[in-house]
């Protein structure tokens, strides 16, 4: 087993995944959830709110480096009094410069300087850097201001403060927002996220929709009229709600996942002329409500997950040649329509994990129905003039022979995600033989160490999932020998529900990889991202994997680390991403040894008992972001 549960041992859920397999089927078994679509570039970063100091907003901006590259990085090194934050070039440019006068003379010199230029040097910063350089002067705080276009708010005080932030783009709102506080926000929004707003607050009611898609009498407009944007999962807003949405034309991006909408939503949100990319997931639109929607002639991408769709709505969607991305899984479809969906030319990405769920039969009936599901897949994408990039087939009891359909190098597909099968070494096999399969997630399939030995000779993989797949060390050291992958996942899934059979799913399939299988992939040249999450391989190969300078992103979460591997992975200086999440003898010790390192940008510290001490270490180094949920470190665990 990976470990064992305890009374004091927290669990939080991973990222979500496929949808595990029934019970009967050796797997815990999950439903498919809708999600949200892909957040705009840039937009809507999480903030929580900070203890003993006033909300704090969080923005996705480049690094405080960026800027000292520029012909603005003398500016930029003022950001910390005078700290080093430029290169070589950069200094050498200011020691031609006149000597800077002391303190006073700096602040008058700066608010002397064209307000355009300090927004500009301010849009280089991070937001914690940007903070520090706001209480230099009031012109440099008007500057920071001006530059911060996304923001987060999960509170009153943040909510009466967003007036102080001119050209606010992208905002993302939690918790009990009302109705009243939507009509106090800039008119200057382009992206506004409700999913995590209170269901029973105001915000998410049909009220609210009304007030965004009614013309003000003061302005003549609608209270956001560039508003491209918009979530409102899990808001109850019906027919009559998408109705109104369907009317607001400059809405490129809409989430109405889980909103009580039927199929008159759908007939109207099919005439919005603009939308681009729409999220019905949970919505009950059954067979008639795709095909309203397949006459869309601008949705591109379009999820109907667990929406009850049938097959004449995926025969009409099929006929659609706009759509480039579609999730329909969690559906009842058959063979016939499946068939015909994924030949069609104009989809690149393709979802159609767990289908049929629910359905009752004893096994050997649901794993020939797999083969049979899977036939069809293959049959239809042979046909294609262009190969689907992408397919995800999770949860739909494939075995060997399924995975043997998939493999084809007819199929020609790029990209194959087979999470939580019946997939074992023979069905691995005839997957790394598939010439032209650079990526595949294998993830809760039985391979086993054959298996991991059988894909370690695959010449066209790049980037490889296997987690819970029963690998050890033996399986491990072949697939380290490989020197086509670049991201191999090995680890093992968390729960994060403190569910004890859960975690006993998970744990009949964990990986057992020791410090001997870490070993052989530090010898590893060619992978740049790596996790063994949930390994328990301790510090001596968390050490050997630090060592290792072609790796820029690890993931050690949950491997039993102390801080005697800290200086190792805080030396490293091509290191940018890591995860140290539950690994509980870190303490602020091992934090504050992490914070000092200068090649870090991205950090999952959470659940380290890093405590006040380690979470403020953290927070004084700017190259250094957290997770979404925890950006700042504001969670001491």
């Amino acid at each position: 087993m990976m470990f064992k549960l305890t009374s004091n041992t927290p669990y939080v859920r991973p990222e979500p995944s496929a949808p595990p397999l029934p019970e009967d089927a050796g797997h815990h078994y999950v439903p498919p959830e809708p999600s949200a679509p892909l957040l705009p570039e840039g937009g809507f970063p999480l903030e929580p709110s900070q203890p003993g100091g006033s909300p704090r907003a969080c923005s996705p901006s480049r690094s405080s480096a960026g800027i000292a590259l520029s012909d603005l990085g003398e500016l930029a090194a003022m950001k910390l009094h005078g700290g080093p934050a430029a290169d070589m070039a950069s200094m050498q440019r200011r020691r031609q410069l006149p000597p800077a006068p002391s303190g006073p003379s700096k602040v008058q010199y700066l608010q002397e300087m064209p307000i355009k230029i300090l927004q500009h040097a301010a849009s280089f910063l991070d937001p914690r850097s940007r903070r520090a350089l706001s209480t230099v002067s009031t012109t440099m705080n008007q500057a920071a201001r001006a530059s911060q276009t996304h923001m987060q708010a999960g509170n009153k005080a943040m909510l009466g403060k967003l007036h102080l932030y001119p050209n606010l783009q992208s905002l993302r709102l939690r918790g009990d927002i009302t109705l009243d506080d939507l009509k106090k926000l800039p008119p200057t929004l382009r992206h506004l996220d409700l999913g995590e707003c209170a269901p029973d607050c105001g915000a998410k009611s049909y009220a609210a929709i009304q007030y965004l898609t009614t013309v003000l009498p003061g302005t003549g407009t609608v209270p956001f009229p560039q508003l491209e944007s918009l979530n409102v999962k899990g808001a109850r807003i019906g027919d009559r709600g998408a109705q109104l949405l369907a009317g607001k034309l400059s809405l490129k991006t809409l989430n109405a996942a889980d909103g009580g909408i039927g199929v008159g939503g759908c007939a109207a949100l099919k005439d919005s002329p603009a939308l681009e990319s729409l999220d019905m997931s949970g919505n009950r639109i059954g067979g008639q409500g795709p095909e309203y929607l397949a006459g869309s002639k601008s949705i591109k991408t379009l999820r109907l997950c667990c929406c009850g769709v049938t097959d004449p709505g995926i025969q009409a969607l099929a006929k659609n040649n706009q759509l480039t991305s579609l999730d329909v899984s969690g559906n009842y479809i058959g063979n016939d329509a499946l068939r015909e969906l994924v030949a069609s030319p104009s989809l690149t990405e393709l979802d159609v994990s767990c289908n049929r769920p629910h359905t009752p039969a004893p096994q050997h009936q649901k794993e020939e129905e797999g083969v049979q599901m899977a036939f069809a897949l293959a049959e239809g994408m042979v046909g294609r003039a262009t190969p689907l990039a992408s397919l995800k087939a999770d949860g739909n009891w494939f075995n060997d022979f399924a995975a043997e359909m998939l493999a084809f190098p007819t199929v020609k597909t790029a990209s194959l995600s087979l999470k939580s099968n019946l997939i074992g070494p023979a069905g691995a096999e005839k997957l790394a033989e598939n010439p032209v399969l650079k990526s595949l997630d294998l993830t809760q399939n039985r391979i086993g160490d054959e298996g991991a030995q059988a894909l370690a000779g695959s010449k066209s993989l790049t980037t490889l999932a296997v987690l819970n797949c029963l690998v050890t060390d033996t399986g491990v050291e072949a697939l380290a020998s490989n020197r086509t992958l670049k991201s191999l996942n090995l680890g093992n899934l968390v729960t994060e529900t403190e569910n004890e059979a859960e975690q006993a799913g998970y744990d009949e399939t964990a990986n057992e990889i020791t410090v001997a299988g870490v070993s052989a992939l530090a010898k590893n040249r060619s992978l740049t991202s790596l996790s063994v999450q949930g390994n328990l391989c301790g510090d001596d190969a968390v050490i050997a994997l630090a060592k290792n300078r072609t790796l820029t992103s690890l993931n050690v979460a949950y491997t039993d680390m102390t801080p005697a591997s800290v200086p190792e992975l805080a030396r490293n200086p091509v290191l940018t991403s890591l995860s140290v999440r539950w690994n509980y003898d870190l303490g602020p010790q091992g934090i504050q040894a992490l914070a000092k390192s200068q090649s870090l940008t991205s950090l999952d510290a959470r659940n380290t008992s890093k405590g006040e001490v380690g979470a403020k270490a953290l927070e004084a180094n700017p190259r250094i972001t957290g997770p979404l949920k925890d950006p700042n470190f504001s969670d001491w665990d």
